[in-house]
């Protein structure tokens, strides 16, 4: 295609391309555009992580407000303040988790939490726990989780069950530490974002130059954000980084395939 070709298209335009929906073209393709698409998943893997890890630390800093007197909650709060520290806690447990440890098919894992610093490592492990055996699934036994009994009291001739349950909250010690990690997380969130983009960077040019087929794709699928988002805020912000010069990064995209 020449460059007439390319004005011809849009290219003299602001466009949007759905990436996603691209990659999933070229790959349908060719199989000489995985390693690319490759490229795309493990840079969005880190972005979305960031996210996470970006309300998991607002979830901590509200949560701060609730911190309980003694070293479990429900000892020293009124049952409003129970539920929502618990609520807190429960959301910047999980996305920590979600940003550092867990995998989805959607989703590569982000790498975050093989960097953990060794000093860091217990109170890891320790959320860890927390959100696998008690949060997210169901532990019972043991101080700090889901403790339950069903006794059978008997008296005289007459039997009935009682039933008892602790069930995990948290401990202040618990919210201290998660804090702690997400700092650390975001940190290293931010070393893998920058070399994931710079990599998606060098991928993507190498192909914008040299490859047209690649290049119709890729200008093909478009992006609406009214088919994805139903939140007028994020269309609007689309919209202002689309119309914005502003950088979003440490490197650019130049030139077009000639051929």
């Amino acid at each position: 295609m020449s460059i007439n070709g390319w004005k011809n298209a849009g290219m003299n335009q602001v466009v949007g391309t759905d990436l996603f929906k691209a990659i999933e073209v070229l790959e349908r393709k060719s199989s000489k555009y995985r390693p690319y698409g490759s490229v795309v998943r493990r840079y969005y893997a880190i972005v979305s992580a960031g996210w996470d890890l970006l309300q998991a630390r607002r979830a901590c800093d509200l949560l701060e407000n609730y911190l309980p007197k003694s070293s479990y909650a429900e000892e020293s709060q009124s049952i409003g303040e129970g539920v929502v520290s618990s609520a807190l806690f429960w959301q910047a447990t999980m996305l920590y988790g979600r940003a550092t440890f867990t995998t989805s098919e959607k989703r590569f894992k982000s790498g975050i939490g093989e960097r953990i610093n060794p000093s860091l490592q217990a109170a890891h492990s320790r959320i860890k726990d927390i959100r696998n055996l008690a949060l997210a699934h169901f532990s019972g036994g043991g101080a700090n989780w889901n403790a339950e009994a069903l006794v059978l009291r008997i008296s005289h001739d007459r039997c009935r069950p009682i039933a008892l349950h602790e069930r995990y909250n948290y401990r202040a010690d618990d919210v201290r530490d998660l804090k702690v990690l997400i700092s650390s997380a975001m940190e290293i969130y931010a070393d893998i974002k920058k070399s994931r983009y710079d990599g998606f960077i060098i991928a993507h040019t190498n192909l914008w130059k040299t490859d047209s087929r690649f290049c119709s794709v890729i200008v093909e699928c478009g992006f609406n954000p009214e088919d994805m988002f139903e939140l007028q805020a994020t269309i609007d912000e689309y919209r202002r980084m689309m119309n914005s010069n502003e950088p979003v990064g440490n490197s650019a995209f130049m030139g077009r395939p000639s051929n």
